[in-house]
This record gives structure tokens, C-alpha cells and sequence, in this order.
């Protein structure tokens, strides 16, 4: 009689709830493979600290660790107590480096970088693009541009969110501008900053512009939903980081066009579209849709999925 195996199990770990990419970015990989669950293996979650006292440590057959020096640093004889093979969420990645922050303490690597290719250990992973339902245009009479992102008073010269009011009075015709400016737990930016700095956004902007600020914090699922409205969501960035740019995987399961700079962090949406200042804001517009219904599909939950299998199996964790 044919013995069948003992179905895997595994483990994913993030660092506590906070207003945090990183952490978004552990929650989203999660909420993409938690149904994932086959005859080969099962995967829970838990979100600690960098003691891991409220995790098992020889309870699963692997776990994967939402790794980071500023967020979740685990040290060495910590992962040393884990009785399982141990992977990495690696999710911030310099152009020429795969691993500029993570320890080589870990049995593989998941590279949150679609533009790398397969290195040893290191495995490449789409961005982790989620389907969820989306909204109408908020005007169909206006153009409605949009951002967010997470604002520190040491930023201003790296998100110019400026820019984009400067975009829309240069169109001449009636305009709203949406930007969502909320606190996060890693920049220490007191709100009474965020709030003059929307202000001076709104002073800005031209007869024809409406410029609204928010400074709520909104649920991945509400954020698509509210950036689907837009005709177009803008992230006019200027900076050299590691790393790529986590406000655009929501932009990208909106559907709605993009505009990006030539920054680094925006590389791996620049094999599907153009961007800013190669082509204006109008032009983007109209050029980007395909690059993002093609980016859907390549990052599709499915394609994110199919990598994990195959880590998994590479790593003869099945």
C-alpha cells in the first residue's frame, strides 16, 4: 500500500501591528498564500517581537520571518532556538545587491523583487498583488489624481507630493487632487507637521484644482478601493533607496494608470510603463493602462503562489 506523507506545516512571522510597509507587506504575502493550504502543507501566522516568546519554536516544519534590522531583528541565537527549516521575507533590495540588510542566518531567501532572477538561496517573488473590489471614478467630469504615502518633514525633498498639484493646475482644467498623508509608526513626524504640510499643499493649487487632504489611516482593502477612483494615482519620489516601492502594489491592484519618476524603487514597474518627466502627466494617463493590466497578471495571487511551491520544493522543505 502506497504511505502517503505527513502534510507540512508552516509558520509565517511578522513583526507587531504598526503602520509600516514592511509590515503591510508581511500581512499581504499572508493574506495571499493563507488559502493556499494543500495536501503538501499548511501556514499560520503570528505577529512578535524580536524575543519570538509567543512562538513555537519546534512545532513546524519551516517558518518564514518577516525579517528586518528596524522592525523585526531576531537576533542569531534567537533563530538558532527555531527546530525548522527558517526563510526570510526579504523585501528590501538595492539594484546591484540582494541582500543589503539580512544576515545570511537563514536557509532561503524571498526576494520581493520580480526584476531579480534566481541566485543561489535567493529566490525571486512577484510583488504580492491582491484582488479586491474597486469603485467608479469619483468625477467623471474632473480629473482626479491621487497619492498617499507615509510623510516625514526629512522627506519632503524625496515624495514631492507638490508636484502633483503643480501637474494639475498645468492642465487648465478642473481637477480634484486626493492625498492621503497619514502618521506612521516609524517616522516620528507629530501630526500638527503633517497637517501645515497639507496645508501648504491646498495653497498651491489654482482656481481650477481642488486639493483634498486626509490623514486617516485606511485598510489595504479600503486604500484599492479609494485609489480606483482616481484617473490616475502619482508618486512623484526622488530618492536613491534600497528596496522597492511598496505604495504602488495597491496602486497596481486598483487598475487605474500611474505615474512614477525614474527612481530606483519604481525599476520594476518600469519594464511595463513609462514615467515622469519622459512623459507628462496627460501622457501617462492615457500610456500606462496596458503595463498595468499586464502587471496584474504577472503578479497575480496565482503567480505568487506558484513561487512559494517551488521555494518550498527547492529548499526540500517538501
Amino acid at each position: 500500500m502506497l504511505k502517503l506523507s505527513k502534510r507540512k506545516k508552516g509558520i509565517l512571522i511578522n513583526q507587531k501591528g504598526s503602520l509600516c510597509s514592511i509590515y503591510e507587506s508581511g500581512r499581504m504575502i499572508f493574506d495571499i498564500l493563507k488559502d493556499i493550504n494543500t495536501v503538501d502543507y499548511t501556514l499560520e501566522y503570528i505577529e512578535t517581537d524580536n524575543t519570538l516568546n509567543n512562538v513555537p519554536m519546534r512545532t513546524y516544519d519551516f517558518y518564514i520571518i518577516n525579517w528586518h534590522p528596524h522592525t523585526l531583528a531576531i537576533p542569531e541565537y534567537v533563530l538558532a532556538k527555531i527546530n525548522g527549516k527558517k526563510i526570510a521575507i526579504v523585501v528590501e533590495v538595492s539594484p546591484t545587491n540582494y541582500n543589503p540588510f539580512t544576515p545570511e542566518w537563514f536557509d532561503g531567501y524571498a526576494v520581493i523583487d520580480p526584476t531579480k532572477t534566481r541566485q543561489g538561496k535567493y529566490f525571486p517573488f512577484p510583488r504580492p498583488i491582491i484582488k479586491t473590489p474597486t469603485l467608479p471614478l469619483l468625477d467623471k467630469n474632473k480629473l482626479t489624481f491621487g497619492s498617499f504615502g507615509l510623510f516625514s518633514g526629512s522627506f519632503k525633498d524625496e515624495k514631492r507630493f507638490y508636484e502633483v498639484v503643480e501637474a494639475a493646475n498645468a492642465t487648465r482644467r478642473e481637477c480634484i487632487v486626493r492625498v492621503n498623508l497619514p502618521v506612521a509608526t516609524y517616522t516620528y513626524t507629530p501630526m500638527s507637521d503633517i497637517v501645515s504640510y497639507g496645508a501648504y499643499l491646498r495653497r498651491r493649487a489654482g482656481n481650477k484644482v481642488q486639493v483634498i487632504v486626509t490623514h486617516d489611516y485606511m485598510g489595504r482593502e479600503q486604500l484599492i478601493a479609494w485609489l480606483s477612483q482616481h484617473n490616475m494615482n502619482c508618486f512623484p519620489y526622488y530618492r536613491n533607496r534600497p528596496g522597492l516601492s511598496a505604495v504602488t502594489d495597491q496602486a497596481v491592484s486598483a487598475g487605474r494608470a500611474i505615474m512614477t519618476t525614474e527612481c530606483d524603487t519604481f525599476r520594476h514597474l518600469h519594464q511595463y510603463i513609462g514615467h515622469y518627466p519622459q512623459e507628462s502627466y496627460l501622457e501617462l494617463m492615457e500610456s500606462t493602462l496596458g503595463g498595468v493590466k499586464q502587471m496584474q497578471y504577472d503578479w497575480s495571487p496565482e503567480q505568487f503562489k506558484m513561487n512559494f511551491d517551488s521555494m518550498l520544493r527547492e529548499l526540500n522543505i517538501l
